[in-house]
Protein backbone atom coordinates (compact mmCIF):
# COMPACT_ATOMS: atom_id res chain seq x y z
CA UNK A 1 0.00 0.00 0.00
CA UNK A 2 1.18 3.48 -0.73
CA UNK A 3 1.73 6.21 1.80
CA UNK A 4 -1.08 8.19 0.18
CA UNK A 5 -3.50 5.29 0.71
CA UNK A 6 -2.57 5.06 4.37
CA UNK A 7 -3.01 8.81 4.92
CA UNK A 8 -6.44 8.57 3.28
CA UNK A 9 -7.53 5.91 5.78
CA UNK A 10 -6.24 7.26 9.09
CA UNK A 11 -8.78 7.16 11.93
CA UNK A 12 -8.21 9.68 14.71
CA UNK A 13 -10.11 9.18 17.96
CA UNK A 14 -10.37 11.07 21.23
CA UNK A 15 -13.31 9.34 22.89
CA UNK A 16 -14.96 10.22 26.18
CA UNK A 17 -18.22 8.46 27.07
CA UNK A 18 -20.10 9.10 30.30
CA UNK A 19 -23.43 7.70 31.49
CA UNK A 20 -24.71 9.75 34.41
CA UNK A 21 -21.75 10.23 36.72
CA UNK A 22 -19.95 7.13 35.46
CA UNK A 23 -17.13 7.49 32.93
CA UNK A 24 -17.17 4.43 30.65
CA UNK A 25 -14.21 5.23 28.41
CA UNK A 26 -11.65 7.97 27.98
CA UNK A 27 -9.02 7.15 25.39
CA UNK A 28 -7.13 8.73 22.52
CA UNK A 29 -5.35 7.09 19.57
CA UNK A 30 -4.72 7.28 15.83
CA UNK A 31 -4.59 4.32 13.46
CA UNK A 32 -1.93 3.73 10.83
CA UNK A 33 -4.48 3.76 8.03
CA UNK A 34 -4.04 0.12 7.02
CA UNK A 35 -4.50 -3.45 8.21
CA UNK A 36 -6.38 -4.60 11.29
CA UNK A 37 -6.40 -2.86 14.66
CA UNK A 38 -7.62 -5.11 17.49
CA UNK A 39 -9.39 -3.61 20.50
CA UNK A 40 -8.38 -6.13 23.14
CA UNK A 41 -9.19 -6.53 26.82
CA UNK A 42 -11.40 -8.32 29.29
CA UNK A 43 -15.17 -8.02 29.33
CA UNK A 44 -16.17 -4.58 30.58
CA UNK A 45 -12.90 -2.94 29.49
CA UNK A 46 -14.77 -0.58 27.14
CA UNK A 47 -14.04 -2.23 23.78
CA UNK A 48 -17.59 -2.29 22.43
CA UNK A 49 -18.37 1.18 23.80
CA UNK A 50 -15.34 2.55 21.96
CA UNK A 51 -16.35 0.78 18.74
CA UNK A 52 -19.89 2.15 18.97
CA UNK A 53 -18.53 5.65 19.51
CA UNK A 54 -16.41 5.33 16.35
CA UNK A 55 -19.46 4.07 14.45
CA UNK A 56 -21.66 6.93 15.64
CA UNK A 57 -23.95 4.69 17.70
CA UNK A 58 -23.23 6.42 21.01
CA UNK A 59 -25.49 9.41 21.59
CA UNK A 60 -23.91 12.88 21.30
CA UNK A 61 -24.94 13.62 24.88
CA UNK A 62 -23.18 10.53 26.27
CA UNK A 63 -20.08 11.13 24.12
CA UNK A 64 -19.92 14.88 24.61
CA UNK A 65 -16.35 16.12 24.23
CA UNK A 66 -15.34 13.28 21.92
CA UNK A 67 -13.63 13.89 18.59
CA UNK A 68 -13.59 11.33 15.79
CA UNK A 69 -12.31 11.82 12.24
CA UNK A 70 -11.50 9.50 9.34
CA UNK A 71 -9.37 10.46 6.34
CA UNK A 72 -9.72 14.10 7.37
CA UNK A 73 -13.53 13.86 7.45
CA UNK A 74 -14.72 14.99 10.89
CA UNK A 75 -17.37 12.61 12.19
CA UNK A 76 -17.70 14.11 15.65
CA UNK A 77 -16.39 17.25 17.31
CA UNK A 78 -17.63 20.00 19.59
CA UNK A 79 -21.00 21.01 18.16
CA UNK A 80 -20.77 18.55 15.27
CA UNK A 81 -22.05 14.97 14.93
CA UNK A 82 -22.34 12.93 11.74
CA UNK A 83 -24.95 10.16 11.93
CA UNK A 84 -23.81 6.54 11.69
CA UNK A 85 -25.35 5.98 8.25
CA UNK A 86 -23.34 8.92 6.86
CA UNK A 87 -19.94 7.71 8.08
CA UNK A 88 -19.46 5.00 5.48
CA UNK A 89 -18.56 2.31 8.00
CA UNK A 90 -19.48 -1.36 7.88
CA UNK A 91 -20.61 -3.04 11.08
CA UNK A 92 -20.43 -6.75 11.89
CA UNK A 93 -21.86 -7.84 15.24
CA UNK A 94 -22.44 -11.22 16.91
CA UNK A 95 -26.06 -11.14 15.70
CA UNK A 96 -26.33 -10.10 12.06
CA UNK A 97 -30.09 -9.33 12.08
CA UNK A 98 -30.60 -10.35 8.47
CA UNK A 99 -33.92 -9.40 6.89
CA UNK A 100 -35.97 -12.59 7.46
CA UNK A 101 -38.43 -12.10 4.58
CA UNK A 102 -35.63 -11.88 1.99
CA UNK A 103 -33.37 -14.60 0.67
CA UNK A 104 -29.61 -14.29 1.08
CA UNK A 105 -29.51 -12.88 -2.45
CA UNK A 106 -32.22 -10.41 -1.53
CA UNK A 107 -30.33 -9.30 1.58
CA UNK A 108 -27.24 -8.66 -0.53
CA UNK A 109 -29.20 -6.79 -3.21
CA UNK A 110 -30.78 -4.61 -0.54
CA UNK A 111 -27.33 -3.76 0.82
CA UNK A 112 -26.00 -3.05 -2.67
CA UNK A 113 -28.74 -0.49 -3.31
CA UNK A 114 -27.78 1.32 -0.10
CA UNK A 115 -24.04 1.21 -0.79
CA UNK A 116 -21.72 3.97 0.35
CA UNK A 117 -19.40 5.66 -2.13
CA UNK A 118 -17.83 3.08 -4.50
CA UNK A 119 -14.69 1.38 -3.18
CA UNK A 120 -14.15 -1.12 -5.99
CA UNK A 121 -15.64 -4.08 -4.13
CA UNK A 122 -17.45 -6.37 -6.60
CA UNK A 123 -20.45 -8.61 -5.88
CA UNK A 124 -18.88 -11.77 -7.36
CA UNK A 125 -15.65 -11.27 -5.40
CA UNK A 126 -17.53 -10.85 -2.12
CA UNK A 127 -19.71 -13.93 -2.66
CA UNK A 128 -16.66 -16.02 -3.50
CA UNK A 129 -14.49 -14.65 -0.69
CA UNK A 130 -17.13 -15.37 1.95
CA UNK A 131 -18.03 -18.78 0.51
CA UNK A 132 -21.77 -18.20 0.27
CA UNK A 133 -22.40 -19.24 -3.36
CA UNK A 134 -24.56 -22.18 -2.26
CA UNK A 135 -26.56 -20.05 0.19
CA UNK A 136 -27.86 -17.34 -2.15
CA UNK A 137 -31.38 -18.77 -2.57
CA UNK A 138 -31.89 -19.74 1.07
CA UNK A 139 -33.59 -17.66 3.77
CA UNK A 140 -31.99 -16.60 7.09
CA UNK A 141 -34.15 -18.96 9.17
CA UNK A 142 -32.58 -21.96 7.42
CA UNK A 143 -28.98 -20.87 8.05
CA UNK A 144 -26.67 -21.98 10.84
CA UNK A 145 -25.00 -19.40 13.06
CA UNK A 146 -21.78 -19.58 11.09
CA UNK A 147 -23.61 -19.25 7.77
CA UNK A 148 -25.51 -16.21 9.05
CA UNK A 149 -22.23 -14.58 10.07
CA UNK A 150 -20.74 -15.20 6.63
CA UNK A 151 -23.82 -13.72 4.95
CA UNK A 152 -23.73 -10.76 7.32
CA UNK A 153 -20.09 -10.12 6.48
CA UNK A 154 -20.85 -10.36 2.75
CA UNK A 155 -23.76 -7.94 3.12
CA UNK A 156 -21.51 -5.48 4.93
CA UNK A 157 -18.79 -5.70 2.26
CA UNK A 158 -21.28 -5.25 -0.59
CA UNK A 159 -22.36 -2.06 1.15
CA UNK A 160 -18.86 -0.80 0.20
CA UNK A 161 -17.63 0.53 3.58
CA UNK A 162 -14.56 2.71 3.94
CA UNK A 163 -13.88 1.20 7.37
CA UNK A 164 -14.95 -2.20 8.70
CA UNK A 165 -15.89 -2.48 12.39
CA UNK A 166 -16.26 -5.98 13.87
CA UNK A 167 -17.57 -6.55 17.40
CA UNK A 168 -16.76 -10.09 18.63
CA UNK A 169 -18.09 -11.70 15.39
CA UNK A 170 -16.82 -15.17 16.38
CA UNK A 171 -18.06 -15.15 19.97
CA UNK A 172 -21.27 -17.16 19.56
CA UNK A 173 -19.93 -19.72 17.07
CA UNK A 174 -18.82 -23.31 17.63
CA UNK A 175 -15.10 -24.06 17.12
CA UNK A 176 -15.47 -25.29 13.52
CA UNK A 177 -17.55 -22.28 12.44
CA UNK A 178 -15.18 -19.97 14.32
CA UNK A 179 -12.18 -21.36 12.45
CA UNK A 180 -13.99 -21.07 9.11
CA UNK A 181 -15.01 -17.46 9.68
CA UNK A 182 -11.50 -16.54 10.82
CA UNK A 183 -10.12 -17.97 7.57
CA UNK A 184 -12.63 -15.87 5.66
CA UNK A 185 -11.68 -12.72 7.58
CA UNK A 186 -8.03 -13.35 6.70
CA UNK A 187 -9.03 -13.71 3.05
CA UNK A 188 -11.08 -10.50 3.18
CA UNK A 189 -8.18 -8.67 4.81
CA UNK A 190 -5.77 -9.71 2.05
CA UNK A 191 -8.16 -9.34 -0.89
CA UNK A 192 -10.06 -6.12 -0.20
CA UNK A 193 -7.56 -4.14 1.91
CA UNK A 194 -10.32 -2.38 3.84
CA UNK A 195 -9.03 -1.06 7.19
CA UNK A 196 -10.60 -3.02 10.05
CA UNK A 197 -11.13 -2.53 13.75
CA UNK A 198 -11.71 -5.85 15.46
CA UNK A 199 -13.04 -6.25 19.01
CA UNK A 200 -12.13 -9.41 20.91
CA UNK A 201 -11.25 -10.68 24.38
CA UNK A 202 -9.58 -13.75 22.86
CA UNK A 203 -5.83 -13.39 22.31
CA UNK A 204 -5.69 -16.30 19.86
CA UNK A 205 -8.07 -14.41 17.53
CA UNK A 206 -6.00 -11.25 17.86
CA UNK A 207 -2.77 -13.06 16.99
CA UNK A 208 -4.28 -14.60 13.87
CA UNK A 209 -5.81 -11.41 12.45
CA UNK A 210 -4.42 -8.17 13.89
CA UNK A 211 -1.50 -6.00 12.86
CA UNK A 212 -1.73 -3.59 15.78
CA UNK A 213 -3.37 -3.86 19.20
CA UNK A 214 -5.06 -1.30 21.43
CA UNK A 215 -5.11 -2.91 24.88
CA UNK A 216 -7.95 -1.47 26.95
CA UNK A 217 -8.40 -1.66 30.69
CA UNK A 218 -11.09 0.16 32.70
CA UNK A 219 -12.00 2.27 29.68
CA UNK A 220 -8.48 3.57 29.10
CA UNK A 221 -5.58 2.67 26.84
CA UNK A 222 -3.18 0.37 28.67
CA UNK A 223 -0.89 -0.06 25.67
CA UNK A 224 -1.02 0.64 21.94
CA UNK A 225 1.59 -1.23 19.91
CA UNK A 226 2.22 -3.54 17.00
CA UNK A 227 1.06 -7.12 17.49
CA UNK A 228 4.62 -8.41 17.16
CA UNK A 229 5.78 -6.16 20.01
CA UNK A 230 2.84 -6.76 22.33
CA UNK A 231 2.92 -10.54 21.81
CA UNK A 232 6.29 -10.71 23.59
CA UNK A 233 5.58 -7.98 26.14
CA UNK A 234 6.22 -9.12 29.72
CA UNK A 235 3.29 -7.14 31.14
CA UNK A 236 0.91 -8.63 28.58
CA UNK A 237 2.16 -12.17 29.29
CA UNK A 238 1.62 -11.71 33.03
CA UNK A 239 -1.85 -10.28 32.34
CA UNK A 240 -2.83 -13.27 30.19
CA UNK A 241 -1.28 -15.90 32.46
CA UNK A 242 -2.16 -19.38 31.12
CA UNK A 243 -3.48 -17.94 27.84
CA UNK A 244 -0.26 -16.09 26.98
CA UNK A 245 0.94 -16.75 23.44
CA UNK A 246 3.29 -15.22 20.90
CA UNK A 247 3.74 -15.74 17.17
CA UNK A 248 6.27 -16.55 14.51
CA UNK A 249 5.77 -15.76 10.83
CA UNK A 250 7.11 -18.12 8.19
CA UNK A 251 6.67 -19.46 4.66
CA UNK A 252 5.35 -22.93 3.91
CA UNK A 253 7.86 -24.84 1.80
CA UNK A 254 6.86 -28.50 1.97
CA UNK A 255 3.90 -30.72 2.86
CA UNK A 256 4.16 -34.27 4.19
CA UNK A 257 0.70 -35.67 3.51
CA UNK A 258 1.51 -39.08 4.98
CA UNK A 259 2.27 -37.55 8.39
CA UNK A 260 -0.14 -34.59 8.04
CA UNK A 261 2.60 -32.00 8.51
CA UNK A 262 3.73 -28.82 6.76
CA UNK A 263 7.27 -27.48 6.92
CA UNK A 264 7.49 -23.75 7.67
CA UNK A 265 10.64 -21.81 6.87
CA UNK A 266 11.71 -19.35 9.59
CA UNK A 267 14.69 -17.48 8.15
CA UNK A 268 17.46 -20.08 7.71
CA UNK A 269 15.67 -22.54 10.01
CA UNK A 270 12.41 -24.44 9.74
CA UNK A 271 9.73 -26.10 11.83
CA UNK A 272 6.91 -28.59 11.34
CA UNK A 273 3.25 -27.67 11.82
CA UNK A 274 0.44 -30.27 12.18
CA UNK A 275 -1.66 -28.88 9.31
CA UNK A 276 -1.18 -30.31 5.80
CA UNK A 277 -3.68 -27.86 4.27
CA UNK A 278 -1.49 -24.76 4.55
CA UNK A 279 -0.78 -23.15 1.19
CA UNK A 280 2.74 -23.84 -0.07
CA UNK A 281 4.89 -20.75 -0.76
CA UNK A 282 2.44 -18.66 1.27
CA UNK A 283 3.22 -16.81 4.49
CA UNK A 284 1.59 -18.08 7.67
CA UNK A 285 1.36 -16.98 11.31
CA UNK A 286 2.10 -19.58 13.95
CA UNK A 287 0.50 -19.14 17.38
CA UNK A 288 2.78 -20.47 20.11
CA UNK A 289 1.75 -20.80 23.77
CA UNK A 290 4.67 -19.54 25.84
CA UNK A 291 4.29 -22.42 28.31
CA UNK A 292 4.94 -24.82 25.44
CA UNK A 293 8.40 -23.45 24.67
CA UNK A 294 11.25 -25.33 26.33
CA UNK A 295 14.85 -24.07 26.43
CA UNK A 296 18.14 -25.95 26.34
CA UNK A 297 21.79 -25.01 25.86
CA UNK A 298 22.37 -27.73 23.26
CA UNK A 299 20.13 -28.93 20.46
CA UNK A 300 17.98 -31.89 21.52
CA UNK A 301 18.28 -34.26 18.56
CA UNK A 302 17.20 -37.44 20.37
CA UNK A 303 13.76 -36.17 21.34
CA UNK A 304 10.12 -36.60 20.35
CA UNK A 305 9.89 -32.81 19.97
CA UNK A 306 10.11 -32.07 16.24
CA UNK A 307 10.99 -28.39 16.40
CA UNK A 308 14.20 -26.94 17.77
CA UNK A 309 15.03 -23.33 16.87
CA UNK A 310 18.36 -21.68 17.56
CA UNK A 311 17.76 -18.39 19.42
CA UNK A 312 19.55 -15.74 21.44
CA UNK A 313 18.24 -14.42 24.75
CA UNK A 314 17.25 -10.75 24.53
CA UNK A 315 16.16 -10.25 28.14
CA UNK A 316 14.62 -12.01 31.13
CA UNK A 317 12.00 -11.11 33.73
CA UNK A 318 12.22 -13.14 36.93
CA UNK A 319 9.07 -13.92 38.91
CA UNK A 320 8.65 -15.77 42.19
CA UNK A 321 8.49 -19.24 40.64
CA UNK A 322 8.79 -18.66 36.90
CA UNK A 323 10.81 -16.59 34.45
CA UNK A 324 9.80 -14.98 31.17
CA UNK A 325 12.55 -15.21 28.56
CA UNK A 326 12.39 -13.03 25.45
CA UNK A 327 14.28 -14.53 22.51
CA UNK A 328 15.51 -13.44 19.11
CA UNK A 329 14.87 -16.06 16.43
CA UNK A 330 15.95 -15.10 12.91
CA UNK A 331 15.08 -11.46 13.59
CA UNK A 332 11.70 -12.29 15.12
CA UNK A 333 10.80 -12.26 18.80
CA UNK A 334 9.69 -15.35 20.71
CA UNK A 335 8.65 -15.66 24.36
CA UNK A 336 9.20 -18.62 26.67
CA UNK A 337 7.99 -19.23 30.21
CA UNK A 338 10.23 -21.53 32.25
CA UNK A 339 10.64 -22.21 35.95
CA UNK A 340 12.97 -19.91 37.83
CA UNK A 341 14.87 -23.00 38.93
CA UNK A 342 15.53 -23.95 35.29
CA UNK A 343 16.60 -20.40 34.51
CA UNK A 344 19.18 -20.46 37.30
CA UNK A 345 20.32 -24.05 36.63
CA UNK A 346 21.05 -23.24 32.97
CA UNK A 347 22.57 -19.84 33.85
CA UNK A 348 20.30 -18.15 31.35
CA UNK A 349 21.23 -14.52 30.72
CA UNK A 350 21.06 -11.85 28.04
CA UNK A 351 23.09 -12.81 24.98
CA UNK A 352 23.24 -16.55 25.73
CA UNK A 353 22.47 -18.82 22.75
CA UNK A 354 19.75 -21.39 23.44
CA UNK A 355 17.57 -23.82 21.54
CA UNK A 356 13.80 -23.38 21.79
CA UNK A 357 11.90 -26.68 21.60
CA UNK A 358 8.27 -26.49 20.48
CA UNK A 359 6.05 -29.55 20.05
CA UNK A 360 4.37 -29.63 16.65
CA UNK A 361 1.17 -30.88 18.27
CA UNK A 362 0.72 -27.69 20.30
CA UNK A 363 1.16 -25.21 17.46
CA UNK A 364 -2.03 -23.56 16.24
Amino acid sequence: MTGAYERDHVLSVNAAVTIGDQALIHCEFETKGRGVLALYGRSGAGKSTLLRTIAGLTSPSASKGSRVSFAGDVWQAEGSFKAAELRGVGLVFQDQQLLPHLSVRGNLQYASKRAHQPTGVKWEEVVQATGIEALLDRHPATLSGGEQQRVGLARTLINQPRLLLLDEPLASLDPAARQQLMSILLRVKAQFEIPMIYVSHRWDEVIRLADDVLWLENGQVKQYASLSALAVDFEMANYQQDEAACLLVGRAVHTDLDQALTEIEIGDQSMWVPDPTLGIHQTHRLLIRIQNVGLSLIEQRDSSVLNSLRCAIVDIELGEATALVRLDCEGQRLLAQVTRRSCERLSLAKGVEVFASIKASVLS
